[in-house]
C-alpha cells in the first residue's frame, strides 16, 4: 500500500529450498518501494507488479519490474535494484556517458534507505562509498570511454563518486531543493519512459534552486580527483573563532573545489556546526560570537563531502589580523594575516620618501603559512610595508639594520 492510496502487487520467484524462510518474513522491498515512492513519485509500474527471481550470481540484476537477486533479505542489493525502476527505467541515461544517471542515484537510494530506515548504517555507508570513490583519481564520473565496459561500470566512479555528487548536491542545493528538483527531473513528462542526459538534470535542479551549477558540474561531474583540506584556527575576544581553510586538490583537472565547508565547534558541553562557503583559496574565516569559547573543531562530521583532510591545527597566529617579526630586522621579515575573507592583492616596502624598494608577487603566494620577505639588500633605517587587500589597505614600520 503506497501513500497515495495505490497498492503494488509483489510477487517472488524463490528457490524451494529457501521457500520457508521467505513465507516467513516479509519482503525487506515494501519499505523501500513506499519510501522511493513517497520521495520521487509513486512506483513507475504500479499497475503491474515488482519482484525478485532469486539467482545464483553473487549480487543483483535489475529488470524492468523483476530484478534478479542472489538474496531477498540483502538490504543495500535489494534497494540498489529496485531504484533502478525509476533511475534506470522510468528515465533512462541517454548515453553511456551518463551511466551515472542511473547507478550513481540507485546507488544514493539505496543509501537514502539507510538514512530514513536504519540510521545506524548511514554514516558507515557513507564512509564506504568514500573510500571506494577514492580508489580512482585519474577518471571523472562523465563517462570519457564508452567503448570500455568496466569503465563505463567503474564502482569508483559511476556508483559511488556518482552517488556523492548527488549527496554533494543535496548539501549545497538544501534537502527541499535537491528533492524538489530530483522530483521534477523524474517527473518531467518529456522524459519519463524515455531517456535523458545529465543538463536535463541541471536543468531541473537550477529552475527549483535558482542557483547556478556549471561550475559544481564542471569540477565534480567533468573534472577528476578530489580535495584535501587543511584547517588552522585559534580563539579570539568575545567568544569567536577564526578559521583559515588551505585546499590542494590530487588533478589537475580542478583548480580548486568551491564547496560550502562544515565545520563543527565544540567543547565539553557544547558544540555546534558552521557552514563557511569556501570559494577561494587560503582564507581566513572569522565565526561568532558563540555562545561557548570551542576547545577543538572537527572538518565535515557528517561526511557531505568528498574529501581528505588532516587534523585541524591550533594556531595562536591565526587569531592575529598582521603579524610582522622580527622587528627591527636584518635580512629578512615574516608576516602572517589573517583577514576575515580578506584576500592580499600586494605586499609593498617603502623607504621614508615614499620609494618603493621591495615588492612581492601575491598572486603565486599562500597566506595559510606566514611568508617571509628578503630584505638584506635594504639599507639600514626605518620602512613602511603596505599590504592590500581586496577590502582595505594596512601600513606597519619596520626597521631594518
Amino acid at each position: 500500500l503506497l501513500n497515495s492510496g495505490d497498492t503494488v502487487k509483489i510477487i517472488n520467484y524463490i528457490y524451494p529450498e529457501d521457500s520457508a524462510l521467505y513465507a516467513a518474513n516479509p519482503p525487506v522491498a515494501i519499505p523501500f518501494l513506499q519510501l522511493f515512492s513517497d520521495l520521487f513519485g509513486d512506483y513507475p509500474f504500479k499497475k503491474e507488479k515488482y519482484g525478485h527471481a532469486q539467482f545464483n550470481w553473487g549480487g543483483g540484476m535489475e529488470h524492468q519490474t523483476m530484478s534478479f537477486v542472489y538474496r531477498l533479505e540483502y538490504f543495500e542489493l535489494t534497494a540498489h535494484e529496485l531504484a533502478h525502476q525509476w533511475f534506470g527505467d522510468k528515465v533512462t541515461c541517454g548515453s553511456w556517458q551518463d551511466i551515472w544517471l542511473n547507478e550513481g542515484f540507485a546507488t544514493y537510494l539505496s543509501g537514502l534507505c539507510y538514512e530514513y530506515l536504519a540510521p545506524q548504517y548511514w554514516i558507515p555507508f557513507k564512509d564506504a562509498h568514500q573510500d571506494r570513490a577514492f580508489k580512482d583519481t585519474i577518471g571523472s564520473v562523465f563517462c570519457e570511454d564508452t567503448s570500455d565496459v568496466g569503465r563505463i561500470f567503474s564502482g569508483s566512479l559511476s556508483y559511488s563518486k556518482g552517488a556523492y555528487l548527488l549527496h554533494m548536491l543535496r548539501w549545497k542545493l538544501g534537502d527541499e531543493d535537491f528533492f524538489k528538483g530530483v522530483y521534477e527531473y523524474i517527473n518531467d513528462t518529456t522524459l519519463c519512459y524515455g531517456f535523458a542526459r545529465t543538463d536535463d538534470l541541471i536543468h531541473h535542479l537550477e529552475a527549483v534552486s535558482g542557483q547556478q551549477l556549471g561550475e559544481f558540474f564542471n569540477d565534480w561531474f567533468y573534472g577528476k580527483g578530489y580535495p584535501t583540506y587543511h584547517l588552522k584556527w585559534a580563539s579570539l575576544p568575545d567568544k569567536r573563532v577564526n578559521i583559515a581553510i588551505h585546499q590542494t586538490q590530487n588533478h589537475s583537472s580542478v583548480s580548486f573545489f568551491e564547496m560550502p565547508v562544515p565545520v563543527r565547534l565544540k567543547d565539553a558541553s557544547h558544540d555546534t556546526v558552521v557552514v563557511i562557503q569556501n570559494d577561494a583559496n587560503d582564507l581566513t574565516y572569522t565565526i561568532g560570537p558563540l555562545s561557548f569559547t570551542p576547545d577543538s573543531i572537527f572538518f565535515d562530521p557528517d561526511l557531505w563531502l568528498l574529501a581528505k583532510s588532516d587534523t585541524p591545527q591550533y594556531d595562536k597566529m591565526i587569531s592575529q589580523l598582521l603579524i610582522l617579526y622580527p622587528n627591527p630586522a636584518s635580512d629578512e621579515i615574516t608576516i602572517g594575516f589573517h583577514g576575515d575573507q580578506e584576500t592580499v592583492e600586494e605586499i609593498n616596502i617603502y623607504d621614508v620618501t615614499g620609494k618603493r624598494m621591495v615588492g612581492l608577487n601575491t598572486e603565486a603566494t599562500s597566506f595559510f603559512n606566514p611568508v617571509t620577505i628578503d630584505i638584506s639588500n635594504l639599507s639600514g633605517g626605518y620602512y613602511l610595508v603596505n599590504l592590500l587587500t581586496d577590502k582595505q589597505r594596512y601600513v606597519q614600520r619596520i626597521v631594518k639594520f
